[in-house]
């Protein structure tokens, strides 16, 4: 509390603290009710839906053997193996 009020200070937010001038600032400030997120307009909905498809659809192909499968996702992962569509 000690290191938020200091900083409220340095910064010049505030000129007086105490811990309701800390509690104010940051839930003013801070907003921790709202979260960051995306949304696809309706003007767009079509076309994303479109485009998922055909992702969707490159997916439930079966993989070929003279063709290499490479995912990608969220995921940080390293694939060591050079076969690993047989080790699923």
């Amino acid at each position: 509390m000690q290191l938020l009020a200091e900083e409220l200070l340095k910064r010049r937010i505030v000129t007086t603290v105490s811990a309701e001038t800390v509690r104010r600032v940051l839930k003013n400030e801070l907003k921790p009710w709202q979260k960051k997120c995306w949304c696809i307009l309706e003007r767009d909905h079509a076309r994303f839906v479109s485009q998922m498809e055909d992702v969707l659809d490159v997916y439930a192909e079966p993989p070929e053997d003279d063709e290499p499968l490479i995912c990608m996702d969220e995921a940080s992962k390293q694939v060591l193996d050079d076969d690993c569509r047989r080790s699923r």
